[in-house]
């Protein structure tokens, strides 16, 4: 987490997956991007309620990022 005079960035490191041997660069790629996009769907709500209590007590708005191997994502 790092907080500036602007924002509240959260970011998380998933754990990497299991590709299968000789995995393209692409294929990588389009694994890690559709586990970060299932994991903001799963924890849309939880994030929801955390980002409203940090922006009610520390007046800055909340901005979620995700890494996963070579892949770093940042979204609201």
């Amino acid at each position: 987490m790092s907080v500036d005079a602007e924002h509240i960035l959260v970011t998380g490191v998933l754990a990497e997956g299991e590709l299968p041997a000789g995995a393209t660069a692409e294929v990588r790629t389009g694994f890690e991007s559709g586990r970060i996009a299932r994991h903001r769907e799963e924890t849309r709500g939880e994030r929801i309620h955390i980002a409203r209590q940090a922006e009610k007590e520390f007046k800055k708005p909340v901005t979620w990022a995700v890494r996963l191997g070579s892949t770093h994502q940042t979204f609201t």
